[in-house]
């Protein structure tokens, strides 16, 4: 678990090729808590889709399709959150299930349907998804099926025009001739092939391979690998993975008609979502489980972990204050040398007082940092830690520095500071220092 902004980030659930996707909490000062899903950009060189990505998928108001709330900068970093679904994605559902049955596959197969429908003809922009692929559709327990990842959701015609999977991305495109719309008809009719058969339409450790069959390899009907496809549900599938995009259909929503009368004639009944969730529900009881207790002890932490942060909170703000007191001191300490001592000593000597002044800055400044890393231990150790550090300080304020050194070194252990080894050398620099500075005094009180 780590603090990220107002989110607390729990686990990693999914990699794209612009971020990675995590579970979080968002929780707010009152002590309100959401369970949410995070996308972080991975790189600067894709901020451009990945504003691009927040800016189309916000505006998006669909029962299949993934909402996204919020988007902004935390630690110099662009996210973007979203509901969070609990479930899994379709490519671990067809593992699971393996061979999937026919009025499942007509429910998944419409859900896709409407959702690319409804990108299509958003707000008449003609828009393409050009990621449809089996990762990117998310079935939750509940039953829902919903359409997720718009990174490259562009405009056709745009000045960019990139492609996803590449073993979901049409002939055309392949061959450079851009996408359109029924480039996704392509992908879902890829989507549903595999449905079906349980196989991999276009699969190859080679991606030259991997164009090779999308360009010139034959496509096999559903029916010939599983004998319960009827010939009406082939006839949707190859229309829709025809070589030439003419040849599909002109729309998502022609796609859904089509197949519904194939199902019709197939003897193949509508269901609903609650049978569809209790179908999923009898698959994955055991993971249903194990997530619900995932998650559960996650909010269950979630008020340890606050009160710890903001004891780090506290101890920065005491830090700051000792740098503070320290710094005056130290200015004092300068003026009363120069009304001692002659004038091109005095500058030396206030030359030697501004070094110790920033090493004593960079010192404080790294057990602050050094605290941070250490966030994640115990209260009762961090409680110890922070004791030992104040004694510390306030040793080291009074020039008593070996001793305040001992205590700050006990502190570091506790707390797991990886930045020890500078800091001591910064301790023993300016305790070097202050002995030479003592020599110094004695010797001019001798001379008097």
């Amino acid at each position: 678990m780590r603090k990220f902004g107002q989110y607390i980030i729990t686990k990693e659930i999914g990699e794209g090729g612009m971020g990675k996707v995590y579970r979080a909490w968002k929780v707010s000062e009152a002590g309100f808590k959401k369970l949410v899903a995070i996308k972080i950009l991975k790189s600067s060189k894709h901020t451009e889709l990945f504003i691009n990505e927040a800016k189309i998928s916000a505006r998006f108001d669909h029962e299949n399709i993934v909402k996204t709330n919020n988007f902004g900068k935390i630690e110099n970093t662009f996210f973007i959150e979203m509901e969070y679904i609990k479930g899994v994605n379709l490519m671990e559902f067809l593992k699971k299930v393996n061979e999937i049955p026919l009025d499942i596959f007509l429910f998944i197969s419409e859900k896709i349907l409407t959702a690319t429908e409804y990108i299509h003809n958003f707000e008449g922009r003609r828009l393409i998804h050009r990621d449809i692929n089996q990762k990117n559709i998310l079935i939750s327990w509940t039953g829902g099926v919903k359409l997720s990842d718009f990174g490259i959701t562009l405009p056709q015609n745009g000045k960019i025009d990139p492609f996803g999977k590449l073993s979901y991305v049409p002939p055309e495109v392949i061959n450079g001739n851009g996408w359109t719309q029924q480039g996704d008809i392509w992908s879902i009719g890829v989507v549903m092939w595999e449905m079906l058969t349980s196989q991999r339409l276009f699969s190859s450790a080679n991606p030259e391979e991997v164009k090779e069959k999308i360009l010139k390899g034959s496509i096999p009907p559903p029916s010939s690998i599983n004998p319960i496809v009827t010939e009406h549900i082939d006839e949707v599938i190859l229309k829709a993975l025809s070589k030439n995009p003419f040849m599909r259909y002109s729309s998502a929503e022609e796609m859904l008609n089509a197949l519904k009368i194939a199902c019709e004639k197939s003897s193949i009944p509508q269901i609903y979502q609650k049978d569809f969730a209790e179908f999923i529900q009898s698959c994955f009881s055991e993971k249903i489980r194990e997530e619900e207790s995932e998650i559960a002890e996650e909010e269950r932490k979630i008020p340890d972990l606050l009160i710890e942060i903001n004891q780090i909170g506290e101890i920065g703000n005491e830090i700051t204050e000792k740098i503070t007191s320290t710094s005056n001191k130290n200015t004092e300490n300068n003026k009363t040398i120069q009304k001692t001592t002659k004038k091109e000593k005095t500058k030396k000597h206030a030359k030697r007082k501004i070094k110790t002044n920033i090493k004593e800055l960079s010192l404080f400044f790294g057990i602050f940092l050094g605290f941070s890393t250490g966030i994640l231990k115990s209260i009762y150790e961090m409680k110890k830690a922070q004791e030992f550090l104040k004694d510390g300080a306030k040793l080291i304020s009074q020039n008593n520095i070996s001793a305040g050194k001992e205590l700050i070194k006990k502190s570091f252990e506790i707390s797991g500071v990886k930045e020890i080894e500078f800091i001591l050398r910064n301790l023993e620099s300016a305790e070097e220092e202050n002995q030479q500075a003592g020599k110094q005094k004695n010797s001019r009180k001798v001379q008097k």
